[in-house]
């Protein structure tokens, strides 16, 4: 954690991902080093995690990022916080915002367990935004382990499940993805099927008519049910 900190100090990007795994090996992540051209014909230099056997039972891994208020001042969370809103991060959207402020609770959690466990706690809570992030799936979706994705899937599903039957009137829930990650797939990188946005809103939750053209649409719909002004 702290060489990835130092990391992320001095170079010239907004996000370092510190992984760790027991049995990992100096010739195991010399293996899975990878140098490839991107569509735009640049080149990427990188480790590939699902190569050098990283995602097993005992990975660990914390996202290590700047303030989101520096990165995107505009942001749906800092948003939320300069109104005094309540707002509680769980799981990798935690460490992604990077923010230590007052009105915010981070819960940190990295497997499907650990998150819906997390979230049930911040839904008996008093906070009025909660944004969790279930990581589990898009990790074996990398290792390409259909079994344990399809697992990890149905367990997210029963966590929505208990979600749902606890919402309110005037609650408003959303699910989605920011992208695929087929477990069937070849390569170890994520797929571009379409990402689903559920919608569920009991009686008397505002929900505005909007056209669906991208994922901005999220930080519209969020704002216009807490009758919040974006930065």
């Amino acid at each position: 954690i702290s060489v990835g900190k130092k990391l992320l100090a001095h170079a010239q990007c907004m996000r370092v991902i510190v992984m760790g795994q027991r049995g990992i090996t100096r010739s195991s992540i010399l293996s899975a080093i990878s140098n490839r051209l991107n569509d735009t014909n640049e080149s990427i230099f990188g480790y590939v995690p699902a190569v050098a056997g990283a995602y097993g039972p005992n990975y660990m891994v914390r996202h290590i990022a700047k303030s989101i208020r520096e990165i995107n001042p505009g942001n749906i969370v800092s948003s939320a916080l300069s109104a005094e809103i309540p707002t509680v991060l769980v799981g990798k959207v935690s460490d992604i915002c990077s923010l230590s402020e007052t009105g915010l609770i981070n819960i940190p959690a990295i497997t499907t367990r650990e998150t819906a466990e997390a979230l049930q706690v911040a839904i008996n809570g008093d906070s009025r935004l909660i944004i969790a992030n279930f990581q589990q799936v898009d990790l074996m979706g990398h290792a390409r382990n259909v079994a344990q994705a399809a697992f990890e899937l149905h367990a997210i599903c029963a966590a929505i499940d208990a979600l749902v039957k606890q919402l309110s009137d005037g609650d408003l829930l959303l699910v989605v993805a920011d992208h695929g990650n087929d477990p069937n797939a070849p390569g170890n990188s994520h797929t571009t099927e379409r990402v689903p946005l559920l919608v569920l809103s009991p009686p008397n939750a505002h929900v505005p008519n909007l056209n669906v053209d991208d994922l901005g649409v999220v930080r519209t719909l969020v704002a216009a049910h807490l009758n919040l002004r974006l930065e």
